[in-house]
């Protein structure tokens, strides 16, 4: 089974990782980012975005509240279990691995499934007028197989939730 990742921009164009990609995520509210296979499975992650202050100084960071997730197009036995893994990337644009979370998703009836993570997550910082960048990589397994990116040949689905989309 092949995804492909598709993020919805704030434009009303629906864009796959391998085009441009859309606008910083700005404000706060309720922002998604989808995942939707070739064979009609889909995710979808929505997530409160909040900016949190540092007291009076100039450090703040976007955060993804929240998290849930709702997939699409599975049958009741389906074994669901997503990884979602957040990186920190350095200003050379290496990334270093800053946090993990597995969910096992939970049938809800008519082929759908949902989940929520554990915590929020850090989507981007800004310190003393510089911005630092994450991203993210989604990875799901289904009965124990994991699914494939058929843009990148991996399991490990590029994510940047700074560039979600906001839900209307």
């Amino acid at each position: 089974m092949l995804l492909v990742l598709t993020a919805a921009c704030g434009n009303g164009r629906t864009s796959t990782a391998s085009a441009g990609q859309p606008a910083a995520v700005s404000g706060e509210g309720r922002y998604y980012v989808s995942l939707a296979s070739r064979d009609a499975k889909s995710f979808v992650l929505s997530f409160d975005k909040q900016l949190l202050g540092n007291g009076g100084s100039s450090s703040t960071h976007d955060l993804a509240n929240n998290i849930v997730v709702r997939a699409r197009g599975f049958n009741a036995g389906d074994q669901v279990r997503m990884v979602v893994i957040n990186y920190i990337i350095d200003d050379a644009g290496s990334s270093r691995q800053v946090d993990e979370q597995e969910i096992d998703l939970s049938y809800s009836g008519n082929h759908r499934l949902q989940g929520r993570l554990d915590h929020a997550i850090v989507i981007r910082g800004y310190n003393e007028g510089r911005q630092t960048a994450f991203r993210q990589e989604i990875a799901v397994a289904v009965n124990g197989r994991w699914l494939l990116d058929p843009i990148n040949g991996t399991h490990n689905f590029q994510v940047d939730m700074s560039r979600a989309a906001p839900v209307r």
